[in-house]
């Protein structure tokens, strides 16, 4: 697993319980127990592979940066009608998109990144691409980039 540097301490259940009423979200599994360890940081191992636009074929992106939980909340706000209501920024990329995790649905748990150049109005799933099936996952797929 990736180390994650500059990391604010994890939260304990009292403080994921409330960030998840503050969201109104249940956050999923993996990702809370994340969350419990690491309130973001910058992932040493950051490079993973996501779907393309061309769908059945993949692309590389990178994390810059994990969110913390004091700015999930201000994210939420922020991309507020800009990505589907059942999706959490979580984190992004160097050139501004978000990666994002499903709360809900039959999707929930799964890790898509959020291409902002390919934004639509209203929100719709066509410039979410999916990562890992879920947040676990995501971590075990980090790599640290060549050269």
């Amino acid at each position: 697993m990736t180390t994650i540097l500059d990391s604010e301490p994890g939260l304990d259940d009292t403080a994921l319980a409330a960030l998840e009423r503050t969201l109104g979200v249940a956050l999923p599994a993996p990702y809370r127990r994340f969350l419990a360890i690491h309130s973001g940081g910058y992932p040493t191992a950051n490079v993973f592979r996501r779907e393309s636009r061309r769908r059945g074929d993949t692309e590389p992106g990178l994390v810059s940066e994990f969110l913390g939980a004091a700015d999930l909340g201000l994210y939420k706000t922020i991309y507020a009608g800009r990505i589907p209501a059942e999706f959490l920024a979580i984190g992004h990329d160097p050139g501004g998109n978000a990666l994002v995790i499903a709360t809900s649905g039959t999707d929930a748990g799964r890790v898509y990144f959020w291409d902002h150049d390919a934004e639509h109005t209203p929100p719709t799933r066509a410039n979410l691409y999916l990562i890992a099936d879920d947040f676990d996952a995501f971590l075990a797929g980090l790599r640290e980039a060549d050269g």
